[in-house]
């Protein structure tokens, strides 16, 4: 009786650890201190069109929208071409290169979501809760006023969209108030106080050959 007791004890103690340990891994696992779709790579400019590639399907994607990442599903049998912002019949889209993750002390414990001390304008890290950091380039991103390509950058580590300047257009982005102006000619302004309207009725569309948005 004595044996079976000891034996009972010695099982009870040995799940006890065991769940601790599971407790332990599961509040240590690596998470990412900017959840949900990427909108940080989203310029706040509504006219600015961006495509991303989706985080973990080579099959969809991202469009910034007014300052958010709207997700996309290519058709059937079709995978997002980076290059082009289309869908694509080549799988070999969906092999993709292992992210540099580097250690960032300022990124411990969710201290920033985001850090860019020390690197060029268009390259931030993307903190973990460890400690980690992923290295990001922010998008370049497509002017149709002028056709020309406008390479985003990172500004402000307190604020998630990115600045931009086109050196074609003279085309500056504020992030302070979100605005942005033509400051070669002076002829375009918004500030956001009813200079521009934008719609926000499913303004936005889909214009690469019939991927369909992806409903949340």
């Amino acid at each position: 009786m004595a044996r079976r007791m000891r034996y009972g004890a010695v099982v009870l103690l040995v799940l006890l650890v065991a769940g601790s340990l599971a407790m332990y891994a599961t509040n240590n696992e690596r998470c990412t201190c900017a959840p949900g779709p990427p909108d940080y790579l989203c310029p706040s400019a509504p006219l600015l069109q961006v495509y991303l590639p989706h985080e973990l399907y080579c099959t969809r994607y991202y469009k910034c929208t007014d300052g958010r990442a709207i997700e996309f599903q290519c058709p059937y049998g079709l995978y997002f071409d980076t290059q082009n912002n289309t869908c694509t019949c080549d799988f070999t889209q969906c092999y993709r290169t292992d992210p540099c993750i580097v250690f960032v002390d300022s990124c411990r414990c969710c201290n920033r979501q985001f850090e860019n001390t020390g690197l060029a304008p268009e390259n931030f890290y993307v903190c973990y809760n460890d400690g980690y950091a992923v290295a990001t380039t922010c998008p370049v991103a497509l002017d149709p006023c002028t056709g020309s390509q406008v390479q985003l950058q990172f500004v402000n580590q307190n604020y998630y969209h990115g600045g931009y300047h086109d050196h074609d257009s003279g085309l500056n982005h504020d992030d302070n108030n979100r605005g942005y102006y033509n400051d070669h000619h002076g002829g375009y302004n918004n500030d956001h106080h009813g200079g521009y309207n934008h719609d926000h009725h499913g303004g936005y569309y889909n214009d690469d050959g019939g991927p369909n948005k992806v409903s949340p």
